[in-house]
């Protein structure tokens, strides 16, 4: 139920639209929804929520109604994002009619899976088919590949929905600038995503941008506020961050994200243990990558003392890691379930299940950049990261795998990195990036966790 003040703003922004600047605004396709959309919760006030939303879902909904369904949901992985987005299409079913869900490719599943299981009355099918569900369904890759032959199609769209939105981060992108300007044609553009900006501030811009252009400018204009912006020899480099306070105030009535401490009934995550071992090496700029190839080499032998030491255990474990070679030699060494990119859609599932199943495989070896994202992995209450990514929030999507809704055991998270090399270097940028990310997006519920650190004096091969 909307409160009075916001009553207020919508008969206030009904009249400004009613009002508009000539025949063609008034009449115009995207101001009719938006005034629809408006009236309609105005009418529907008092009416209860989704029986089925927990509290925090309900809170999720309001705020879709406030932002008059154009916003950025960032909650924490597990919270529920998509579910929250089916129950307001639902509620406003007279308005969304026609909605489009971009998604990268592996996820096609889970959002048949979640349509089925909440609203199975809710119809869906592929974009590319051209159907007339109410739910149209396409990948990211595809929605680029296609992208000359869709946007002559005359679709009316009530809503686009991007899950995973931190895709669209990359301005040079063809999956950046085709989804954002097909966008500008639909009234209601909500964007998904446990990370709403992976490195720096500057990730948010284009998002923002297209939820409120008028606050958020220019990109010159939001890199001298919030990215620190200096002029080089090859242009103005918007890769710091500042003014992070005023960002997070500024974005409240477009963006909203909450923790899994906001949930009852989790066990406890036991805080990560990092576990240093010692390390000859002494990275070299240029050479970082093959650094980092060298230090799992050294790495290797200890990982496979503690993955020995852990198999006597009646539970299960997620390896974590970035080397494709690797993960494929640990896996046949233990016998292990294998999740890498490049899988399809059934090969990916039929893994899932294995590893779920209880007479399945005890490890699951998986690179995090594919399996940090859309996996429900409550069955294991242990992991172990093995290298660090250049994406510091990839590894708190990785721990939300098991840390999540249904889980009924403590999670153990466990680091296993190197001293002296490019682990450590990684590490320290690591901590700079979610102190940014923590600024931006806090958590007003519990206080974030330090780790544990413990230095190991063991032999490296």
């Amino acid at each position: 139920m909307v409160g009075p003040a916001f009553t207020y703003f919508l008969k206030t922004r009904i009249q400004t639209i009613k009002r508009g600047s000539g025949y063609r605004v008034i009449n115009s396709r995207y101001n009719i929804r938006l005034l629809q959309l408006a009236q309609e919760i105005l009418d529907t006030n008092g009416r209860r929520y989704d029986s089925r939303l927990m509290k925090h879902q309900a809170e999720g909904v309001r705020f879709l109604e406030q932002c008059l369904g154009g916003c950025l949901i960032g909650d924490d992985m597990g919270i529920g994002k998509t579910f929250q987005v089916l129950a307001f299409m639902e509620r406003y079913a007279s308005i969304f009619q026609r909605v489009l869900v971009i998604v990268p490719a592996f996820l096609l599943g889970n959002w048949e899976a979640e349509i089925r299981k909440w609203f199975p009355d809710m119809t869906f099918g592929a974009m590319l088919d051209r159907t007339n569900a109410k739910i149209n369904l396409i990948s990211y890759t595809s929605f680029v590949r296609y992208y000359d032959k869709i946007r002559k199609w005359r679709f009316d769209w009530d809503q686009i929905v991007f899950d995973e939105a931190h895709y669209l981060q990359n301005r040079d992108a063809k999956r950046t600038k085709y989804c954002l300007a097909y966008s500008r044609r639909v009234p209601s553009v909500i964007f998904l995503t446990g990370t709403p900006f992976c490195n720096r501030p500057s990730e948010l811009f284009y998002m923002l941008q297209r939820l409120d252009r008028y606050r958020f400018g220019t990109k010159a204009e939001y890199g001298a506020k919030f990215c620190d912006a200096k002029k080089t020899d090859y242009g103005w480099d918007y890769s710091g961050a500042s003014n992070l306070p005023q960002l997070r105030k500024e974005i409240k009535h477009i963006a909203i994200r909450r923790t899994k401490a906001i949930l009852k009934g989790l066990p406890k995550r036991i805080k990560p243990i990092v576990i240093w071992i010692p390390g000859d090496q002494r990275p070299v700029a240029d050479h970082l990558e093959k650094e980092r190839v060298a230090a799992m080499d050294q790495k290797k032998p200890v990982v496979e003392a503690w993955i020995k030491n852990f198999i006597h255990r009646p539970d299960k474990l997620i390896v974590f890691g970035y080397h494709r070679a690797i993960l494929i030699d640990l896996a046949k060494q233990f016998n292990g379930a294998l999740l890498l990119g490049g899988m399809t859609k059934d090969k990916r599932t039929r893994t899932e299940s294995s590893f779920k199943d209880p007479k399945g495989p005890q490890i699951l070896f998986a690179n995090l950049e594919v399996a940090g994202l859309g996996l429900n992995l409550q069955c294991a209450n242990y992991q172990l990261h093995i290298e660090l990514c250049w994406n510091a929030l990839l590894h708190r999507q990785g721990m939300d795998r098991s840390y999540r809704i249904g889980q009924k055991n403590p999670v153990f998270i466990y680091y296993l990195l190197q001293r002296g090399g490019v682990d450590e270097i990684l590490w320290r940028v690591y901590g700079k990036k979610l102190v940014n990310f923590d600024t931006v997006f806090p958590d007003p519920v519990q206080v974030k966790a330090a780790v544990k650190e413990i230095h190991l004096e063991v032999g490296h091969a």
